[in-house]
């Protein structure tokens, strides 16, 4: 595997364009290899510059990167000096005819196909060396496959590698039923009273959920929450939130985790259907409208399904927003019994703002209870954007599935929700629950199942 942590010499690295709207800093990264830009991909590269987004952004950031290497002296298709250790960046076009060679694969009015010949033609020219081509597109690691030519995916930011190892935010340990009996009647039980035969291999975070099992009989349970050396006993295992009760474990250890205000960042993920808007809206409404934790609820999206901006859309900002909240609006009215005047009157007197996540940057959210829906389709840079937009007494609940990703430079360990969850889990200012039950209804359980 290929990665900019990694220190041999045996490698050249090409990089696509695709790695380099995902991380414009990729180019200071792979210790110990030099690195190789196509053509073709400062042409692509440039298409995006002019774009408010984050792509445009690290477009931008990565020309002038590269005007500065530059600027140091030397050409780019010599090599430029791009670390203090000596490796170099070199920008290449084709010298020779390899789209000829290999023209009933390759296309030479095909940008991916110009960055393959340029990886065909330093393996031949450098015979001696690996030619490595990262990249975050399948499609043209497919091609690089067929070719026989080396490739990687770019994993240089990834907390982690396989989906499988993601953090759930629950657990599950076998205890004596003394232990569970303990629980129930002190509510709260300090981890050292546990033999440590049974804990052993045990390893827990902050803010946890773990279901303690009876050794003897496995019927006899209770879900609690580990923090500070202790299970907790749930507080609202048992409890109904404006017209919504936790339907399993999952959603029981969100409301606790929601209605926590010591917990300043909840994070949910699961597929569709399994609750995560609906719960976190449920929890915000009591927090403000019955509790006074806070001032007012933002809830936002990223406006990933129509593009990056929503200008074109006729109509007032509330006119141009309202097909793109209308999930919000169908969960805040099946909490209020139907009633489609109560999301009206809520947000007349500013207990509920609906509000595009382009609008975000800049702003300071004190005392409020942030929910950033559909938060899996933004990079880790965005979310730290949105994250520190968070003021003093304020609260964000980002929910997400991280299987159902829109934009084309991120997948499941590599999108902004999956990166907060593993960089946040060993705080105790943060927690997590990953859904799994779907609640929507049989048929949208099933189809989040089949499909």
């Amino acid at each position: 595997m290929v990665t900019s942590k990694q220190n041999t010499s045996h490698d050249l690295v090409v990089l696509d364009t695709s790695v380099i709207l995902y991380d414009a800093n990729s180019i200071y990264g792979f210790d110990g290899h030099d690195i190789v830009i196509p053509l073709v991909v400062l042409d692509e590269i440039d298409k995006f510059r002019s774009l408010d987004t984050e792509l445009g952004r690290n477009a931008r950031s990565f020309i002038r990167s590269l005007n500065h290497l530059r600027g140091s002296g030397g050409l780019l298709s010599d090599g430029v000096t791009r670390k203090e250790s000596g490796e170099k960046l070199f920008v290449k076009f084709l010298v020779r005819s390899e789209i000829t060679e290999y023209k009933n694969i390759l296309n030479a009015d095909k940008n991916d196909d110009m960055i393959l010949a340029v990886c065909l033609e330093l393996a031949e020219i450098c015979s001696s060396t690996k030619i490595v081509l990262v990249t975050k597109d399948i499609s043209l690691a497919a091609k690089a496959n067929v070719l026989g030519l080396g490739c990687e995916d770019y994993h240089a930011d990834s907390v982690v590698r396989e989906v499988s190892k993601l953090y759930t935010g629950s657990a599950e340990l076998i205890v004596p039923g003394s232990f569970i009996d303990s629980l129930y009647s002190k509510k709260l039980v300090p981890f050292t009273e546990l033999d440590p035969k049974y804990v052993s291999d045990f390893v827990v975070f902050p803010n946890t959920g773990v279901t303690l099992i009876d050794e003897v009989n496995q019927q006899h349970t209770a879900l609690s929450l580990y923090r500070d050396g202790f299970f907790h006993r749930l507080k609202y295992d048992d409890r109904e939130i404006k017209n919504v009760a936790p339907q399993n474990r999952e959603q029981t250890l969100a409301f606790e985790l929601m209605l926590d205000d010591k917990i300043k960042l909840v994070t949910l993920t699961g597929c569709a259907g399994t609750g995560k808007t609906l719960c976190a809206l449920a929890c915000g409404l009591h927090m403000v409208m019955d509790k006074d934790m806070y001032d007012r609820i933002v809830v936002s999206r990223p406006i990933q399904p129509m593009g990056k901006d929503i200008g074109f859309l006729p109509g007032s900002i509330e006119e141009k927003l309202a097909p793109w909240a209308g999930p919000i609006r169908d969960a805040v009215e099946f909490i209020f019994g139907g009633d489609r005047n109560k999301i009206t009157d809520i947000m007349h007197y500013g207990l509920l703002e609906i509000e595009a996540l382009t609008y975000i940057r800049g702003r300071s959210l004190p005392r409020t209870l942030f929910i950033l829906d559909e938060s899996q389709n933004l990079n880790k840079h965005e979310m730290k954007t949105i994250i520190s937009r968070i003021g003093k007494g304020s609260k964000i609940i980002l929910t997400g599935d991280i299987f159902q990703i829109d934009s084309p430079y991120l997948d499941t360990v590599t999108n902004g929700l999956t990166y907060v969850v593993e960089r946040f889990k060993p705080y105790d200012i943060a927690g997590h629950v990953t859904f799994i039950k779907g609640q929507r209804s049989e048929l949208a359980t099933l189809a989040a199942e089949i499909l």
